[in-house]
């Protein structure tokens, strides 16, 4: 199989073996006769997606935060003393 008929996946693990052998994108790119940007496509799609395990918490102790990579969820508020001890620093 030539490197034009490479699946997309098999083209993302062949991407990551070559920039973890020290390739730059643009020689990988230049390698595998596609755009830059497909080579970072492929470095992304093959990054460890992660679920987000549900914080069970009780609701006097959660709280709503807001992270770039998970937009909002819920987690667990820090404890009263320590929001007291934030207070007389204040």
């Amino acid at each position: 199989m030539s490197i034009g008929e490479l699946t997309r996946d098999e083209r993302s693990r062949q991407v990551a073996e070559l920039t973890a052998e020290g390739w730059s994108r643009a020689e990988v790119a230049e390698l595998l006769g596609v755009a830059c940007s497909t080579v970072y496509a492929d470095l992304v799609r093959l990054r460890e997606r992660s679920a987000p395990i549900p914080l069970d918490v009780s609701p006097e102790r959660a709280a709503i935060a807001f992270t770039a990579d998970r937009g909002w969820h819920v987690v667990q508020a820090p404890p009263a003393w320590f929001l007291d001890l934030l207070a007389e620093v204040d």
